[in-house]
């Protein structure tokens, strides 16, 4: 796939050529605060598609490109990623929960980039619904047309599109049935991720008493491999009901 050079992006072209207008034909008092602000706008333009760029590149989805919806879905996900990262920021003077810690914040990492691109997924698929109403409509239509007709050729003309839109409308039902399962792995990731806290927390917190049981935080991020793992395969799974 061949990849825009982020210097030729439409956003970038029409805010250079702003900029160097501006720093000719700009009024006197004008020419220097609307040329630097021009350029700044420009470089952010710059640097955001450069940033886009390369999250596509490495599978991962920019936040500017979910809708304001879907983050506020992630956010408690994300959330609970940032309150794991500091508690084991906080204790990492405790040897056992610097390193278990800090693999358990890798895998964090991980499920959350997960859940950005089952949630960019879920977006799809909702929107792909909008065509079920559509086609519903079709199908009531023609079953009129249906009772109207006048000759066997004719209803059985009109069958086979009743039985194609018919068809249509089942795979919308697939989309329904894929979003809830996105739905219901986000909330498996929450309580996971939610669980793996509180257990470190508890853990740094009597560590310094009566020490850190190290087997269940292992297990506890043995788990989170098998979720990240399950996210990879919920993914490929459920991306054939896009259109």
């Amino acid at each position: 796939m061949l990849r825009m050079n982020p210097l030729l992006h439409p956003n970038s072209v029409i805010l250079g050529v702003a900029t160097a207008l501006s720093a000719v034909f700009a009024p006197g008092p004008l020419k220097l605060p609307l040329t630097l602000l021009l350029g700044v706008l420009w470089i952010g333009a710059v640097a955001l598609t450069a940033a886009k760029s390369v999250q596509r590149r490495e599978g991962q989805v920019h936040p500017s490109e979910i809708s304001p919806e879907s983050r506020l879905y992630l956010r408690p996900l994300e959330g609970l990623r940032d309150e794991l990262r500091e508690i084991v920021r906080d204790n990492q003077d405790m040897p056992s929960v610097k390193i278990v810690g800090q693999e358990a914040v890798d895998q964090a990492d991980q499920i959350v980039e997960h859940a950005r691109k089952l949630i960019a997924l879920r977006e799809q698929l909702k929107r792909t619904l909008r065509g079920r109403s559509e086609a519903e409509v079709a199908i009531r239509q023609l079953e009129k047309k249906q009772e109207a007709a006048v000759t066997d050729g004719e209803r059985a003309s009109i069958q086979t599109a009743i039985d194609a839109h018919a068809s249509e409308v089942a795979h919308y039902g697939e989309v329904e049935e894929a979003i809830r399962k996105i739905d219901a792995k986000v909330t498996q990731a929450q309580a996971s991720l939610s669980e793996l806290k509180a257990r470190i927390a508890v853990g740094a917190a009597g560590a310094r008493t009566d020490g850190v049981d190290q087997e269940a935080l292992n297990d506890m991020v043995i788990r989170l491999k098998s979720l990240t793992a399950s996210f990879d395969e919920a993914e490929s799974l459920l991306r054939e009901h896009v259109r």
